[in-house]
């Protein structure tokens, strides 16, 4: 009996200590991630944040706001890896830059966290973007594309189908406009990375191609290229159907001009669906969007863009930033920012999902039309190449050299850079 009796003490003892043990046992150690996105205008970045918080509680979130402007976030992530700063743990990635960056060792690759049978489930072309060498640097969450709007309600009045190539782009332009009142087109011309994307559309729409498959030769400025930006300047010179100041004009104030009814047809991203369709637009209910038009025997080709989340290999913490990345990729948050904010889903399934259908009846055709996009040249120097190209066609569109003087221009000085 007294045998049981210790016996029992000593349980109860040994229970005792391991209670308090715990009861005194310091808290996991929180890691912080820093995460840095853009800015978030309906609030659904910060409601993700916390619920992957709730369900991660030794993880915390710092949120911290992209820089305005791509080429400005380019050089302030490029600063910061030059400098092999892991401060940002988890960023977002324009689809130019993991040819540039992942070479560098500067993106964690994501292969474990993202594998094969997840990567076929985005846009075909979002997933080559971010793969370099083969490995994949980026989980998509963002898609855009090139998109050619147009005025429904003017084109049916007038009888006149949506324009199938460039040339009946014109026609039913000169047809239709009224300036200043109406103007027929509204491209984006400025010089800055917009202008590049344009010029790869018409260019990959005449059958040409930019650089050769090893990215060390220079094609854009042959027989197709060359028709390409011809075309472009007869668009403004000649035929005289976009908006007086087109060369000087960015994206947004082309598209403010359509969104307040000035325009039959427009040349722009995804987001402009939802603007148009907004409180303050003059056109809600009255568009219709398609596929870029093209050159006789040439392709219906759209410019990819779009964003990824990718892991900074300088981060601490590349497990929990990359867990976090997958996350905030996932279905569940691409679903949930589709119907709150107005975000295009780069999950193919996505777009034609009933709820989010219901609520952009669009998407559909967006992904009709996604998946005709192409991505532009893979190459580390893409950067420097846009640059060049922008200010040598920017040139030819102010009528100061001929396209073929100012793609030869351009291809001399690429060349030399890409050697």
């Amino acid at each position: 009996m007294k045998k049981m009796k210790s016996s029992i003490l000593l349980f109860v003892t040994i229970v005792l200590v391991l209670v308090l043990s715990a009861s005194f046992a310091p808290a996991q150690d929180k890691i912080t991630l820093h995460f840095s996105a853009h800015t978030d205008h309906w609030g659904n970045i910060a409601a993700m944040m916390k619920l992957y918080e709730s369900r991660n509680p030794n993880i915390d979130i710092v949120w911290i706001d992209e820089p305005e402007g791509a080429d400005t976030h380019h050089d302030r992530d490029v600063t910061m890896f030059a400098a092999r700063d892991g401060s940002l743990d988890v960023i977002v990635v324009d689809v130019i830059w993991p040819p540039e960056f992942a070479p560098a060792g500067w993106l964690m690759p994501l292969d474990e966290y993202f594998p094969p049978e997840e990567q076929k489930k985005h846009v075909p072309a979002m997933i080559d973007a971010q793969t370099v060498d083969g490995h994949i640097y980026g989980i998509p969450y963002l898609n855009d594309i090139g998109n050619f709007y147009y005025r429904r309600d003017i084109l049916e009045d007038a009888g006149i189908e949506v324009p199938d190539t460039w040339m009946e782009l014109v026609n039913a332009s000169q047809k239709l406009q009224n300036p200043p009142q109406l103007f027929g087109f509204i491209p984006c011309f400025w010089k800055e990375q917009q202008l590049s994307c344009n010029f790869v559309e018409y260019l990959w729409s005449n059958g040409g191609e930019y650089l050769d498959k090893t990215g060390k030769e220079v094609l854009f400025n042959n027989k197709e290229g060359v028709e390409a930006l011809q075309f472009m300047v007869d668009l403004v010179n000649k035929y005289k159907i976009t908006q007086t100041g087109v060369l000087s004009m960015s994206l947004d104030e082309g598209r403010t001009i359509f969104t307040e009814g000035h325009a039959v047809f427009h040349r722009n991203w995804n987001y402009v669906w939802n603007m148009a369709q907004g409180e303050e637009s003059k056109i809600a209910g009255k568009i219709g969007v398609d596929t870029i038009p093209r050159f006789p025997g040439g392709e219906h080709v759209t410019c990819l863009g779009g964003w990824s989340h990718s892991v900074n290999n300088f981060s601490e913490h590349k497990d929990e930033a990359a867990k976090f990345a997958v996350f905030m990729s996932s279905r569940e948050v691409q679903k949930y920012r589709a119907l709150n904010g107005l975000r295009t889903p780069t999950i193919l399934k996505l777009l034609s999902d009933p709820d989010v259908v219901a609520e952009h009846p669009v998407y559909p055709r967006l992904m009709e039309i996604a998946y005709g996009a192409r991505a532009r040249p893979k190459t580390p120097f893409y950067t420097q190449i846009s640059d060049i190209i922008q200010k040598e066609m920017h040139e030819a569109l102010l009528q100061r050299k001929s396209a073929k003087e100012a793609l030869d221009a351009a291809a001399e000085e690429i060349e030399f850079v890409i050697q």
